[in-house]
């Protein structure tokens, strides 16, 4: 297990899920990010992001659709881990 996804495993326990500042954040893996949006309403995005130094280094956080947030306009204040997500596939398919 690599020290990001230990960092991530040990940030899913429940007393870890209170927002964190950025900079703190993990890289390489998903994490729900928010911050200031911008715009009136709403005044605050919520996204599931992930911190890829590759694709643009001035600009690192992607959204799930590999586009970068400061597209939207959009820039990460804090995180917290992204929650367990369900098996959807495998239910879906019975």
């Amino acid at each position: 297990m690599t020290p990001q996804q230990k960092q991530c495993s040990d940030a899913n326990e429940p007393e870890s899920r209170e927002w964190q500042l950025i900079d703190t954040a993990p890289r390489n893996v998903w994490v729900e990010v928010t911050g200031d949006s911008g715009m009136r309403s709403p005044p605050h995005f919520l996204a599931l992001a992930i911190h890829d130094a590759n694709h643009r280094p001035l600009s690192p956080w992607r959204d799930v659709q590999r586009g970068a947030l400061s597209d939207h306009g959009w820039v990460p204040t804090h995180w917290r881990p992204a929650g367990a997500f369900p098996n959807v596939r495998s239910e879906s398919l019975g």
